[in-house]
């Protein structure tokens, strides 16, 4: 078997939180509680060479490890090629489109293309089913990183739990957001750091003001960007969990936030990978379209 990731609680901990809770903000390849607790079933995180169950409790310094123990028995492949952004034999990068799930218990996910889109690694250590090594929530579009090898799949993992990937999103929010910002608001108790810039606002009959921004994520905690923005008074356009508002949400358009920027260093060459996507054309045509209709209502009222 194979180390994936290595992880030690640091020494100011003092939660003694179950494992499958405290390690789900820790591995981007373990994303829920629930592929955790699969994880622990089948004997893939090891402590001092012995596996752990659920029931087991954190302690300030202790080591975990994840296992590489099979590959996905009984997983079919889904017939749908993604786009790819960048491949080698070591790792891709795809773009995830809006409404897909990366992973999971149902058939069509983007782990089970991964074999229809990408071309399978001659390499020693290849994974026989390629693997995402983060997660991007599924309404939320952009790039998605995945290991071919098992050994870029351990490297990937420990430069995401290092915060060494950098990654760029790009998000439509409702209400006139200030020009920039940094969003220091602890989430499920833990620190978390968002920080953005304004590229763009219109004004909008629904919302008064659209702000397009660009923003960078400083940690890794679920639904970190929408969760920040929402309780700052500025819920992302189509966001159905976290808006406080209805007219934040626009029929058809789906949630406004793209993971547009990823770089981090190759894991084999050592160069630094820099990649990126255009903003979404559904963001430029939802801006267009708000401004369009504040215009002619106010031309309308102008006229009266």
């Amino acid at each position: 078997m194979v180390i994936l990731h290595r992880h030690t609680v640091p020494a100011t901990y003092r939660e003694a939180e179950r494992i499958d809770a405290y390690l789900r903000e820790v591995w981007e390849a373990l994303p829920s509680r629930k592929s955790i607790q699969k994880a622990l079933r089948r004997g893939a995180i090891i402590m001092t060479g012995k596996p752990l169950t659920s029931a087991h409790r954190v302690r300030a310094g202790e080591v975990y490890e994840l296992w590489a123990t099979g590959e996905r028995p009984g997983a079919r492949d889904y017939d749908f090629r993604h786009t790819v952004v960048y491949e080698d034999d070591y790792l891709a990068v795809l773009h995830k489109p809006a409404g897909w799930v990366v992973s999971g218990n149902q058939f069509k996910t983007v782990q089970n293309c991964l074999r229809v889109s990408l071309t399978a690694s001659p390499l020693p250590d290849a994974l026989d089913w390629p693997r995402p090594v983060h997660r991007l929530d599924a309404p939320t579009s952009g790039l998605l990183l995945i290991a071919k090898t098992r050994s870029a799949h351990g490297a990937l993992g420990k430069l995401f739990a290092e915060r060494a990937v950098k990654k760029v999103y790009h998000a439509v929010a409702a209400g006139y957001l200030p020009d920039s910002g940094a969003i220091r608001l602890p989430l499920d108790g833990k620190a978390a750091h968002t920080t953005y810039t304004v590229i763009r606002r219109v004004r909008s009959l629904r919302n008064d003001w659209l702000s397009l921004a660009e923003i960078h994520l400083h940690s890794g905690r679920t639904h970190q960007i929408r969760k920040h923005f929402a309780a700052c008074g500025y819920p992302l356009c189509g966001d159905r969990l976290y808006q406080p508002h209805a007219g934040a949400t626009f029929r058809g358009k789906g949630l406004m936030l793209a993971a547009t920027g990823l770089a981090f260093t190759h894991p084999a060459t050592a160069e630094v990978v820099e990649l990126s996507l255009p903003i979404p054309a559904k963001f430029e045509s939802l801006l267009r379209r708000e401004a369009r209709r504040w215009s002619k209502y106010r031309e309308q009222q102008a006229g009266k």
